[in-house]
């Protein structure tokens, strides 16, 4: 309880406010967040949220759409971040050279997956009385 007084007829008594926003910051999984994930920010001060993937993994977005990293905006509203993340992909490109090999593109195959693949014959007859055998798959960088 505060005490205004005495009142006249020109005393005019303001109020000063200070508006702050939370803002929250979390992750969906397979990453981390840092920086004002559970902080109250005054009021068009910028806030500053950063995500971290997991190894194997990579940071997406957040849920308000901005892919942003780290993302730094005025606050201007209670806002609750979610960071998105997924794992990592590859293609893997099998070169097959004189043999039936198929199929030999796979396009994003998660990290940890397997490919599968046929060779149609172990071997390839360059000539006549030469063949060459099909021993296995070699990985290339």
């Amino acid at each position: 309880e505060v005490e205004l007084g005495p009142i006249t007829n020109n005393s005019i008594y303001a109020t000063q406010s200070l508006v702050e926003y939370l803002i929250q910051a979390s992750s969906a999984g397979n990453g981390t967040v840092s920086g004002d994930t559970n902080d109250w920010i005054e009021a068009g001060e910028n806030f500053s949220v950063s995500a971290s993937a997991d190894e194997h993994y990579h940071f997406v977005s957040w849920n308000n759409g901005s892919s942003a990293n780290p993302l730094e905006a005025p606050a201007t509203s209670p806002t609750n971040l979610v960071a998105s993340f997924a794992i990592d992909t590859y293609t893997v490109d099998i070169q097959a050279g004189d043999f039936d090999i198929a199929p030999t593109n796979f396009a994003a195959v998660a990290y940890g997956n397997s490919v599968t693949t046929t060779v149609q014959s172990i071997y390839v007859t360059n000539a006549p009385g030469v063949r060459v055998k099909f021993t296995g798959f070699e990985k290339i960088q």
